[in-house]
């Protein structure tokens, strides 16, 4: 959209899943029993439609289980928003469930970390396991979706069983716009160093390969792919620059946040997510669109695989 404000609105940080790669498992245990009332999102969503905001994001923890999802999606329709929901399909396998929310929602994102009946439970710390087949059937029948996009967090489970997740995807290449790999958030004060390398932080140049082959692949059979939070560097073609979010920063830095705790309006930062301009960054041609490494990636790791496209 040529005019986007975007509003995210957190509805309740309660989920449903521990997964692995999660860094919002202290708020979720901090705001366990605080959610915003049906009348605050009304006021919410009135407020910032009367300053011509058009677009709004419902997540965290999961949307489909707060109980004013609903109320918030209807509400935001009436009030002419597009609304983007993001979430781990936990309602979606169920047809009347599906029946009942996918109307209200105009895009949608899916995180869907692996295709593997034994390693979903251990991923996602759960015991259920989740029908795809019955999700991606539901969507397909109940929804008049402009926007689909399926995202995939890499950790050490999953990194190297990407393409699985593709040929299965690919049975949906009509119904879904746009895939992505993400880098996983290296929070330290949500995990520790240990936990990090062992379940959840793999180096760039371990994991690259892997993203590179994917994304041929799913080129070579015209499927959208995009890769999020890498650095640029560490690929070894620039034609891979042309698909990352980066490019669209300037839309990112558009978007607000409703933090629940003050319930009041507040910027996001212009560069989000704790991104260092490292010392041989600076001289990168890609400066002002590339996040660069998280903080805690070179805490981890190291600077080495950081290699700067000077201009």
């Amino acid at each position: 959209m040529k005019d986007l404000k975007r509003l995210e609105v957190y509805l309740w940080w309660k989920c449903n899943y521990k997964c692995i790669f999660c860094v919002e498992k202290e708020k979720i245990d901090k705001y366990f029993h605080k959610k915003i009332s049906e009348e605050e999102v009304f006021k919410i969503l009135l407020k910032y439609k009367k300053q011509w905001y058009n677009h709004v994001t419902f997540l965290w923890g999961e949307p489909f289980i707060q109980s004013n999802f609903l109320f918030s999606l209807k509400i935001a329709k009436k009030l002419w928003y597009i609304v983007l929901v993001t979430t781990n399909w936990v309602l979606l396998p169920f047809e009347d469930k599906a029946k009942l929310y996918l109307p209200h929602i105009d895009e949608l994102i899916i995180s869907i970390p692996i295709i593997d009946n034994k390693l979903q439970p251990i991923i996602n710390w759960v015991t259920n396991i989740i029908d795809f087949e019955k999700v991606f059937y539901n969507i397909w029948k109940y929804w008049n979706l402009s926007f689909f996009k399926i995202n995939t967090v890499l950790n050490k489970y999953n990194y190297n069983k990407l393409n699985s997740i593709s040929i299965f995807l690919l049975k949906y290449k009509d119904l879904v716009d746009e895939i992505s790999i993400t880098y996983p958030e290296l929070n330290r004060t949500a995990f520790s160093e240990k936990y990090l390398i062992e379940k959840v932080a793999w180096k760039y140049l371990d994991v690259s390969p892997f993203v590179e082959k994917e994304l041929e692949f799913l080129k070579s059979n015209w499927v959208k792919w995009k890769i999020v939070d890498f650095p640029f560097c560490v690929f070894s073609s620039e034609k891979y620059i042309n698909f990352t979010d980066d490019i669209n920063f300037e839309e990112r830095k558009k978007v607000n946040n409703i933090w629940i705790e003050k319930n009041t309006w507040e910027h996001l930062y212009w560069k989000p997510r704790l991104r260092k301009n490292i010392s041989e960054c600076e001289n990168c041609k890609y400066n002002w669109i590339c996040w660069w490494p998280s903080i805690d990636y070179l805490k981890l790791f190291w600077e080495s695989e950081i290699k700067a496209i000077k201009l």
